[in-house]
């Protein structure tokens, strides 16, 4: 699954099936960026996760990161 020309490293790159109703969804959408804000194209997640977590009032030491492994750890 690596690029041509990437070195393969010990942490892989698994792959996994993906729920069929989101995989229709991303296969029936129109060309262009998948997940637009405000009618243009997402540049950084980062702003994106702070904006988020001040709107929930969460605190600064909430990360994105922190927001999946609870998700993950819940599931």
């Amino acid at each position: 699954m690596n690029p041509t020309g990437r070195r393969q490293t010990a942490k892989r790159r698994p792959s996994g099936p993906m729920v069929p109703t989101v995989a229709a969804r991303i296969d029936g959408a129109p060309p262009g960026d998948l997940v637009p804000y405000r009618g243009r194209q997402v540049k950084s997640m980062k702003t994106g996760g702070r904006d988020l977590r001040d709107r929930a009032g969460l605190g600064k030491d909430v990360v994105p990161n922190t927001i999946r492994h609870s998700v993950a750890a819940g599931m």
